[in-house]
């Protein structure tokens, strides 16, 4: 469940090809990537947020479908962006 993550309503959401997020986005103007739990953990991470993505709503996120670190948003204001994500850092070995 994907609770509080946004304040209007949730209009895409997108897999990335490895599978490792989740990318919603919505009335909110938002677009948030969420990062897959690991086995251990059923906490669904924020891995980074842009508010105020699009001018107005955000109605479309998709990941490229050969590279995880690069998505696409289409808004209401008739902007399509491409934007680069950050790698995921690494998480500590125990």
């Amino acid at each position: 469940v994907l609770e509080g993550r946004h304040e209007r309503t949730i209009f895409s959401i997108d897999w990335s090809p490895d599978g490792d997020r989740l990318a919603s986005c919505g009335g909110d103007d938002k677009i948030v990537i969420h990062a897959v739990p690991s086995d251990d953990d059923s906490e669904w991470a924020v891995e980074s947020t842009v508010s105020a993505a699009h001018d107005s709503d955000v109605n479309c996120v998709r990941f490229n479908p050969v590279d995880p670190l690069v998505m696409a948003s289409a808004g209401d204001d008739g902007m399509v962006k491409v934007w680069a994500l950050p790698k995921p850092s690494p998480t500590a070995a125990t």
